[in-house]
């Protein structure tokens, strides 16, 4: 989490990892692959802005 005291700009960014496992057909191992899940948040917090002028 970012907050921007002179713009009162609050990002906010999280995400998730998962491995799965994957077999092809005919395959003898398993593949593992690596998922990630992101998310991202912007928002302007007015009280903050007004506040440091």
């Amino acid at each position: 989490m970012r907050i921007d005291r002179s713009s009162g700009d609050l990002n906010l960014v999280w995400g998730e990892d998962r491995v799965r496992d994957h077999r092809r057909a005919g395959a003898i191992r398993t593949s593992k692959f690596q998922l990630r899940d992101e998310k991202s948040y912007r928002a302007v917090c007015l009280p903050l802005r007004q506040r440091a002028f």
